[in-house]
């Protein structure tokens, strides 16, 4: 029963009840033999066949829903976005990524897209239903004038297509490397945050793999404390999902309070060095949540479909380095 439980709060699925007429019913209870009843009664209700007259299944045009506590579920849509910055990058690439979100999720998507891209691939684009912000910025190599350029733009797109009023929630994350698996809001209800609607909040997702040398090293680079990151957990700066108040705030911190430095450290400093004002944070341990990033010491497992799988047996929404495994 508890596992029933479990899984229709994660699937949001709920219970149809129904009341045939005269003592029927669509399912029986056949009270058999066992741990609840010392002998064996039989079913609690006759069944409904074709035979039985005078009723019908006929369903309302709006459905009651009652919570757990058997009062009304009035449930808001979640108006969300998909975020990701697609510059630089090969056709096989964009259809990879089309398919596998628009296999899951129906909802808004946006991409930051080189404005010299063919035109079969703004029509592939089209055609799955996923707007174009084009550039013509090319990007460049790690730590390269291009690639600061291309970086920067990249928070300002995403604080300017994550917006208040018209989404509730914004993800975003790397465009390559990212696989969906499910619904990437999958398990989301409003108020998104267990705050306000208007209230600033980012969710975090960790590498199963302490902070080390490296991030330590470039952030003696940055503005803050390098000395927040010792005894943290890694976080990775290509995916999270955030309300639309805290976008700003964090594209703000990465690409200009951090000063020249670089995202993913800028990032972890923003956040285990609490620089992001007034912004509630939620991290989630790798192998829970919306992204679940499997390389560099990543846990997981994979069912008979090869997907991984969360801690908790479901598949991960997002797959986020998957093309690293073995190589990590």
């Amino acid at each position: 029963t508890q596992l029933f439980i479990y899984f229709c709060n994660y699937m949001n699925l709920y219970t149809l009840y129904a009341f045939p007429s005269e003592n029927h019913a669509l399912a029986a209870h056949h009270r058999e033999k066992g741990e609840h009843y010392g002998k064996s009664e039989g079913p609690d209700f006759a069944l409904v066949s074709n035979s039985n007259t005078g009723w019908k299944m006929e369903y309302p045009s709006h459905l009651i829903k009652l919570d757990w506590d058997a009062k009304p579920n009035v449930e808001e849509s979640l108006k969300s976005v998909v975020l990701s910055a697609a510059v630089g990058y090969e056709d096989a690439d964009f259809i990879r990524f089309a398919e596998s979100i628009r296999a899951h999720y129906q909802g808004e998507v946006v991409l930051l897209v080189r404005d010299n891209a063919s035109a079969s691939l703004f029509s592939m684009l089209e055609k799955h239903n996923i707007q174009v912000v084009k550039t013509e910025e090319a990007g460049g190599e790690r730590t390269s004038p291009a690639w600061y350029r291309i970086n920067t733009l990249r928070w300002q797109f995403y604080q300017e297509n994550c917006i208040k009023g018209k989404h509730d929630v914004c993800m975003a994350v790397d465009f390559r490397d990212s696989l969906f698996q499910d619904d990437p809001f999958r398990g989301m209800t409003l108020p998104p945050d267990g705050g306000g609607i208007d209230s600033s909040v980012l969710h975090v997702y960790e590498h199963n793999l302490p902070m080390n040398e490296w991030h330590i090293s470039e952030a003696k680079k940055c503005r803050g404390r390098f000395q927040v990151l010792y005894n943290t957990q890694i976080i990775n700066a290509g995916g999270f999902i955030a309300s639309p108040p805290a976008l700003p705030i964090l594209a703000k911190w990465v690409s200009v309070d951090a000063k020249r430095c670089d995202d993913q450290v800028a990032f972890n400093l923003g956040v285990h060095g609490k620089e992001l004002k007034e912004t509630k944070l939620i991290s989630h341990p790798q192998g829970e949540g919306s992204i679940n990033n499997v390389a560099w010491g990543g846990k997981f497992r994979r069912d008979s479909r090869q997907r991984f799988l969360n801690h908790n047996c479901f598949p991960a929404p997002v797959v986020h380095q998957y093309d690293l495994l073995g190589k990590d």
